[in-house]
């Protein structure tokens, strides 16, 4: 081969190796496609603007991988009319790096003035469910007793042999059960539970298509509320032995406490009960405006300081911290009830969430919530039923649930009171 053939070779092969590095460097990456997505989807929100941007990441992207995220959404940004300014900006975009169990979801809040808006990107990342974390919890479940197996004293309206349960509470081996039309407190001998004192509630006016009821304790025993009525209800003192408890009932459109904030301190709401959900008005005031909701509850430890896990009435669960309203991701398949119990398994609290739906085959689920990403710590424990109605007990490591149980022609059915409790694996 002459020495102009050697020439012409050597050329033509350092052209194909430099064609192939520069098809290799045009290959995209991992991130490429969700952050050209992500910076679109903000661009249309915001149009040409200048915008502050924040990043978050609460997802197992790696930590080194952010950067090289950030400057693709930022470039994609620019090139959409988008310039990222400082903190004088009248807009601003808080992008988070989360997951849930079908992979990589990354959000960006985007406030324009008073307005903030959403949008979600899914990153083609491994799901959280498939990732090598171990299942923390355990979750076992104590059937204290269904309502046909309640003995009732004789009443002037009477009272069904399986009535409607809306709450109770356990303590002192007493149980106070609360109905649509009772409260009552029940002691233990042998394998059921007989009533030792109550009262009716009563109402004059048409009770609600749904009603709910929550019983919490008090310096004295406990108190109730009802759709439009407030019961106390006082413990005999041990010195008085055979002393019959005290139930005083009154009509009462006071807030409702939800969550204990302090030793001494509640979380109350204002309920409609004409609607069958609280309004959103709280007191004390909540770190950020709230959405009407059916459930809320006090989520402690938070980076930020306490915060407010609100279950609103459209399907969507946030986070009220910080003076903002936050959405939380891996909520896709929550229920409208959940509770915060704190098993002493890891340093965070864990919240039991029940399953959406309404099929004969509820269950529950502990969850463990990071940044604002929640992610299942337990397997789902089965009901057997409908959970009707969900909160912590008086001790804080456990949840107290009722739950509709269908019989055995699937035609009937009947409430029972089941004690859950959170253990590690």
């Amino acid at each position: 081969m002459g020495r102009t053939m050697r020439v012409r070779v050597i050329s033509s092969a350092l052209a194909g190796f430099v064609a192939l590095c520069a098809g290799a460097s045009a290959q995209p990456g991992p991130w490429d496609r969700p952050a050209a997505e992500m910076a679109r989807r903000i661009a249309d929100v915001l149009g040409p603007a200048s915008a502050q941007v924040t990043w978050a990441n609460v997802s197992h992207v790696p930590s080194d991988s952010v950067p090289a995220i950030r400057r693709l959404v930022e470039s994609g940004l620019a090139a959409d009319g988008v310039s990222v300014a400082g903190a004088d900006s009248p807009n601003s975009v808080r992008v988070t790096l989360s997951q849930d169990s079908r992979g990589g979801l990354w959000v960006a809040e985007i406030q324009q003035g008073t307005e903030t808006r959403v949008v979600m990107v899914r990153a083609d990342i491994e799901p959280a469910a498939h990732q090598a974390v171990a299942q923390k919890i355990v979750l076992k479940r104590n059937a204290i007793v269904r309502a046909s197996h309640l003995r009732w004293k004789s009443t002037s309206t009477g009272e069904r042999s399986s009535p409607q349960i809306l709450a109770a509470a356990q303590a002192d081996g007493r149980l106070i059960v609360l109905t649509p039309s009772r409260i009552a407190v029940f002691a233990q001998s042998a394998n059921e539970w007989s009533e030792v004192d109550g009262a009716e509630l009563g109402l004059t006016r048409a009770d609600t298509r749904d009603p709910r009821g929550i019983v919490v304790p008090s310096e004295e025993g406990f108190q109730s509320w009802a759709p439009g009525v407030s019961c106390a209800v006082a413990a005999p003192q041990p010195a008085d032995a055979g002393a019959r408890w005290s139930i005083q009932c009154h009509p009462s459109d006071d807030p409702w406490p939800l969550a204990r904030t302090a030793q001494d301190t509640w979380l109350k709401a204002f309920y409609n009960g004409a609607r069958n959900y609280f309004t959103g008005v709280v007191t004390p005031a909540a770190p950020a405006d709230l959405p009407a909701f059916y459930t809320a509850a006090v989520l402690p430890g938070r980076t930020t300081g306490t915060a407010l896990l609100i279950g609103g009435i459209d399907g969507k669960v946030s986070l009220a911290e910080a003076n903002e309203l936050k959405p939380l991701a891996g909520t896709r398949d929550w229920g409208s009830d959940f509770a915060v119990v704190s098993s002493g398994c890891s340093a965070s609290a864990e919240v039991l969430v029940s399953s959406s739906g309404e099929a004969p085959g509820d269950s529950l689920r502990a969850f463990e919530i990071a940044g604002q990403e929640a992610s299942p710590v337990s397997e789902p424990l089965d009901l057997g039923g409908t959970v009707m109605a969900l909160w912590s007990a008086p001790d804080g490591k456990s949840a107290m649930a009722v739950v509709r149980v269908v019989l055995g022609d699937g035609r009937r059915f009947e409430y029972e009171v089941d004690r859950v409790t959170a253990t590690c694996d």
